[in-house]
């Protein structure tokens, strides 16, 4: 029996030691879930925004906006719109056969944008913006009695001021939906009218106030 022994242990220590009791290990580490950041998040981001049904009355046309995120509730953005017109009136007045209207409107400049809750996800926030502005106003009046007909030009140049109020909903896809309006605007410009029929010419400055909404819809992704 001993020898019987001794050859066991013998061949445990030929086969690289004694053998360890087997021991059962659990894990008791809790597992790491990462969430999200909450809040808008736009700080170092950048963004393009463009207007969804960006019609302006009798306008047609687009908006668009580059947005660079400077903290995490303000932003910097480059704004730039185009918008046109066009309309044929038949006897508008008396004496008149035909009237047509064409009109372009182009506007671009910086905006400053600062949010109200930067740790939500639904935030108000309020946008000053300097835009300058350029418009070209063209009109063509055919006369019924006479056969005549006179052309009308009008461009102006010039800047507008202004703020804007709206909320945005961020959501977890890296898209944003905003409901967007003015609230106030200060604009000055230059005008140069000319009318062929009469080969007169005029020049002359205009201002305006404006305060009261103009909503409109954003969809803006941030990258």
């Amino acid at each position: 029996m001993k020898r019987l022994f001794l050859v066991v242990l013998l061949l445990a220590l030929a086969g690289g030691g004694i053998a360890q009791p087997w021991k059962l290990e659990i894990d008791r580490t809790e597992p790491t879930v990462k969430v999200p950041a909450e809040g808008i998040g736009i700080k170092g981001k950048w963004g393009l925004g463009v207007g969804v049904g960006a019609d302006r009355w009798a306008f047609t046309g687009a908006e668009a906006s580059l947005i660079r995120g400077k903290t995490e509730k303000s932003a910097l953005i480059l704004d730039l719109s185009v918008f046109e017109s066009y309309m044929e009136l038949t006897g508008a007045s008396s004496g008149v056969l035909t009237e047509r209207r064409n009109n372009l409107v182009l506007e671009t400049g910086p905006r400053f944008r600062k949010f109200s809750r930067p740790a939500s996800n639904f935030s108000p926030y309020l946008d000053w913006y300097v835009h300058a502005t350029g418009t070209s106003a063209h009109n063509e009046t055919y006369y019924e009695e006479s056969g005549s007909h006179s052309t009308n030009n009008t461009t102006q140049l010039g800047g507008e001021l202004g703020l804007d109020f709206g909320v945005e909903y961020f959501t977890p896809w890296h898209f944003s939906l905003a409901a967007h309006s003015g609230l106030m605007n200060f604009s000055a410009s230059r005008v140069w009218r000319r009318q062929w029929g009469s080969n007169s010419r005029e020049r002359g400055f205009t201002t305006s106030l404006g305060f009261g909404p103009a909503p409109r819809l954003n969809l803006r992704v941030y990258f």
